[in-house]
């Protein structure tokens, strides 16, 4: 299973390069896709993706109001294309920080748990838009899919990588990346959306309180 991990975290990068299709460092039309979707991602901080319009994307962006359309078909598609680069971001900041520790699987395992949680409490909106329902059907964006996919992807290979070195229990490593992602990403959108705040956990330091979940995390994984 470790291989097909591997296998899979590769052909899926592979995947997620071709269906970028960017155009070339510097050319107008990227620069414009570019402008679009962080106009976007401003005006949902500011009132949410509900509020969220092209034309008034357009505007914050000052282009005509027909320009979005030469990159966007719709709304959807913007709000999709502002998921897909957090993917990608998320992976980026997740790959510098295991580097960090590249003989030691279970430290590369807890730096990209700790990066998942960091991004989701310094970028909310994005976090929100990532995994929000206006997007849910990510088939229908198959460079969106690619990006998330890698994500994990790369948990399981990590998970893998772990039982290898006797580290981890054995199991399925899908099933155990699934738990550990279950976990942080429900105390991500649990701080980022506020019910932790009314408990005695919301006045810790949230990358302390992250660490905290990731050792209860190891005792679910350890073996036994």
């Amino acid at each position: 299973m470790g291989e097909l991990a591997a296998s899979t975290y590769h052909t899926v990068t592979e995947s997620v390069g071709k269906l970028r299709g960017r155009p070339p460092a510097g050319s107008r039309p990227r620069d414009l896709r570019r402008t679009l979707i962080d106009a976007a991602l401003q005006l949902i901080e500011r009132t949410g993706v509900e509020a969220l319009s092209v034309r008034e994307a357009a505007r914050v962006a000052g282009v005509t109001h027909q320009a979005p359309y030469r990159h966007f078909a719709n709304k959807q598609e913007l709000v999709a294309a502002i998921a897909e680069e957090g993917f990608h971001a998320l992976r980026e900041k997740a790959v510098v920080a295991m580097a960090a520790h590249p003989d030691d699987s279970v430290a590369r395992l807890d730096a990209m748990a700790l990066t998942y949680f960091v991004f989701a409490v310094e970028q909310p909106a994005q976090f929100r838009v990532m995994f929000g329902p206006e997007i849910a059907d990510k088939a229908r964006y198959p460079a969106l899919r690619a990006s998330a996919d890698v994500i994990m992807a790369m948990l399981t290979q990590l998970i893998a990588e772990t039982q290898r070195a006797g580290r981890v229990r054995p199991g399925d490593p899908l099933d155990l990346a699934l738990a550990g992602w279950s976990m942080m990403h429900g105390l991500a959108s649990l701080i980022v959306n506020g019910p932790v705040a009314r408990y005695p956990q919301g006045s810790v330091e949230p990358r302390d309180l992250a660490r905290s979940m990731i050792g209860l995390l190891h005792t679910g994984l350890d073996v036994r």
